[in-house]
């Protein structure tokens, strides 16, 4: 597998995987060691996107309840990404959130 990382001074990485655990190391951070999990996400078109406000906090509580749920790591970032491009549809932090009713989640909740 072949990873492509742009730093945050802008530097180009190629990353390639030939095991199912990766070792990345960064110079004045350490090593990190565990799994590399790469999905995709839905695409918001431009005429589809509100409000971007609170799309991070949607991610991330996306996941604390996918872990909660015991989603597998597969399912659970794919999850929070459709969470949090599902609250880009409207403005606001909180009145795009969806339930767990919401159509565009069926697949996750069973």
């Amino acid at each position: 597998m072949l990873v492509y990382v742009l730093d945050q001074h802008f530097s180009h990485h190629f990353f390639t995987f030939t095991q199912s655990v990766a070792k990345l190391k960064a110079e004045g951070i350490g090593t990190v060691t565990g799994k590399l999990y790469i999905g995709t996400a839905e695409s918001v078109p431009p005429s589809e996107l509100i409000d971007t406000t609170g799309a991070g906090d949607a991610f991330i509580g996306a996941v604390i309840y996918a872990i909660c749920s015991k989603f597998s790591l597969e399912t659970m970032l794919p999850f929070a990404a459709n969470v949090a491009g599902a609250k880009c549809r409207d403005l606001g932090a909180r009145s795009g959130l969806p339930y767990r009713a919401d159509p565009r989640l069926a697949s996750f909740i069973k």
